[in-house]
């Protein structure tokens, strides 16, 4: 199935709206075939068969409209072919004990994968989709006339069941839709919400969650806290721009966390401020990673987009866990502490409070 959706230029890529109108048509292609061959040789009845048939390759139409990425056409097609083949075969072909009325309730949350409600064309479609239909609903529930195939009561009960059946299997398959686009846009602001968005790392949200949900546990994982910044940061902004200076933060969070270990977090504080929770670590193995942190900057060269090489040098304070602390924002405040006294005893090193 899905080597032939790629045939006619579906992908995962697509937008929701597009990818539902792929898959809502390729459903009822099938569910359109399946009857057919049921219709003629379970039901013998050849009519009924036929008009299956010939509405599922009229679906085909819509597919080759994706194909040639007239999307607004092709939502449109599938939804009248549908709402034409539900009032016709409800209220013409068959006596309307049959069920087949039934299917006018997939179009409500099949309109809203289908259109986008933010634009304007598109919500007013929305809305003729539901009237549209609801409209049927009722004229098929109120008009009774001889229907053109004849059926037996068990037969006519048979195709009701199946209907039913359909039309929830039709709506579960629509919602889900709604489901995996909700799944998407929590996960979307989610990482929005916890995610710097200059340099890919997470921000001050992620420091404190995290940082406080290790603390809580106690003496059962030493770990330490290091918070670093840019030494004379605003001379680069000032002597190479704004846009080199983005280019050094960038830069600088690539440098860092190849340096640590995958387990460890590392964080963009604030500004030109970062921090990083070194996990599993002991007082002397924290030092050794700070001081190789600290070389590691100072021996790059950072490459600007315009050709320019910029070296820099980070302060860092260093705060391990003790017993006496008395919570993960008392780590913040030491860190920032001897930060403070990197910077003010020379930059370019590490202070570890005390």
């Amino acid at each position: 199935m899905n080597y032939f959706l790629e045939k006619w230029g579906y992908s995962d890529t697509l937008p929701v709206d597009i990818k539902a109108t792929y898959l809502i048509n390729i459903l009822s292609m099938c569910i359109m075939y399946v009857y057919s061959p049921v219709y003629f040789f379970v039901f013998e009845n050849k009519s009924l068969s036929v008009a299956s048939f010939f509405v599922g390759c009229s679906l085909l139409g819509v597919l080759v409209l994706l194909k040639m990425e007239r999307h607004f056409l092709a939502k449109n097609m599938l939804v009248i072919i549908l709402l034409i083949q539900t009032a016709i075969m409800s209220t013409l072909w068959l006596d309307k004990d049959s069920g087949m009325n039934y299917f006018f309730f997939t179009f409500t949350p099949a309109s809203f994968v289908l259109y986008d409600i933010k634009v304007f064309l598109e919500k007013k479609i929305i809305i003729a989709i539901n009237i549209a239909s609801s409209t049927l609903l009722v004229i098929s529930e109120i008009i009774t006339v001889e229907p053109f195939v004849q059926t037996s009561a068990g037969v006519l009960t048979a195709i009701r069941s199946s209907c039913i059946l359909v039309t929830l299997g039709v709506i579960l398959y629509v919602y889900s839709f709604f489901i995996n686009d909700l799944e998407l846009l929590h996960a979307k602001l989610r990482q929005k919400a916890n995610t710097d968005e200059l340099t890919g790392l997470g921000n001050r949200r992620v420091l404190f969650e995290a940082g406080r949900r290790i603390f809580a546990r106690g003496g059962k994982q030493q770990f330490a806290l290091l918070i670093f910044d840019i030494d004379r940061f605003k001379a680069v902004n000032d002597t190479y721009g704004h846009p080199a200076g983005d280019e050094v933060l960038k830069t600088l969070s690539g440098l860092v966390t190849g340096s640590i270990s995958r387990s460890d977090i590392i964080t963009r504080f604030g500004g030109e401020e970062f921090a990083v929770i070194l996990r599993n670590v002991v007082d002397a193995e924290a030092l050794e990673v700070a001081q190789r942190l600290r070389q590691t900057v100072e021996a790059q060269e950072i490459k600007t987009q315009d050709g320019r090489l910029i070296k820099i040098t980070i302060s860092i304070g260093l705060t391990c866990y003790s017993d006496e602390l008395q919570s993960f924002d008392e780590m913040i405040r030491r860190s920032d502490i001897a930060l403070y006294r990197a910077k003010d005893s020379g930059r370019n090193k590490v202070v570890v409070y005390e």
